[in-house]
């Protein structure tokens, strides 16, 4: 019974895939890693609990088992959807290893750290390093932490600056279950690598904190920003990034 439900589920995304309601999609998607149950219960009790496809798919594993019927497999082949979704966006973003531009405003920046933080479960540091000419020449994570903190090491960061002779650089962190707003802690840290770099000769152009749908500047909010920020950027920092296009 469960495989003649799934050949006309199948067969109606197959000629109008619009038409499938989202349990229906969730139903369809489950099949691949559940063959022997019936995944529209499953698909049902998946959207009460978490609402969206989207948090269903960026639910940490633990939350996935507490339903009925998904285990290990299920939770690998949602984190595997999730991976491939964020390196497909990652291959079709302004700066990829093969890209050519390199002059990015703050937008693309932003986008580029919403792309890398998508469906990530634990908080990560990303920083983005410019050259003297304001040219991206790194834009990767450097630190991974818990699903509520996560440290930056000073070191890891000095000697990337070294590394690639950076003179600007942008911060950005997650909160994976929380809204974006910082911390006490993340404040204090922040101004205390605003205050080595500024030793450095390197200006901290921003400290972004990441959210699945929201984010928040701590220069834009006015928590940090030296001397040589203000000087340089009076209205807004991405006019320190020259605009493409």
């Amino acid at each position: 019974m469960h495989e003649d439900h799934r050949k006309r589920l199948r067969k109606k995304f197959m000629t109008c895939p619009e038409t499938l309601a989202k349990h229906e999609l969730l139903e369809l998607l489950l099949t691949f890693c559940i063959p022997r149950k019936n995944t529209n219960i499953i698909a049902h009790e998946l959207l009460d609990k978490f609402g969206t496809i989207s948090s269903v798919i960026n639910s940490d594993g633990s939350s996935l088992k507490s339903i009925n019927g998904l285990g290990e497999i299920s939770v690998i082949f949602f984190k595997l959807l999730k991976t491939i979704f964020r390196t497909c966006l990652e291959e079709k973003s302004v700066f990829n290893t093969r890209s050519k531009n390199k002059k990015l405003t703050l937008n693309n920046v932003l986008n580029i750290m919403f792309i890398k933080f998508f469906g990530r479960n634990e908080e990560y540091v990303a920083a983005a390093l410019f050259n003297s000419k304001k040219e991206i020449v790194f834009c990767d994570f450097i630190e991974k932490g818990s699903q509520s903190f996560v440290e930056i090491n000073f070191k890891t960061l000095v000697s990337l600056i070294l590394k690639y002779d950076a003179k600007y650089v942008i911060l950005a962190h997650n909160h994976p279950s929380t809204i974006a707003l910082p911390s006490k802690e993340d404040i204090e840290i922040t101004r205390q690598i605003d205050n080595l770099l500024d030793t450095l000769g390197v200006i901290l152009l921003d400290h972004l904190i990441i959210c699945e749908d929201s984010h928040v500047s701590l220069f834009e909010s006015g928590i940090i920003g030296n001397a040589n920020n203000k000087k340089e950027a009076p209205g807004s920092i991405s006019k320190l990034l020259k605009k493409t296009g």
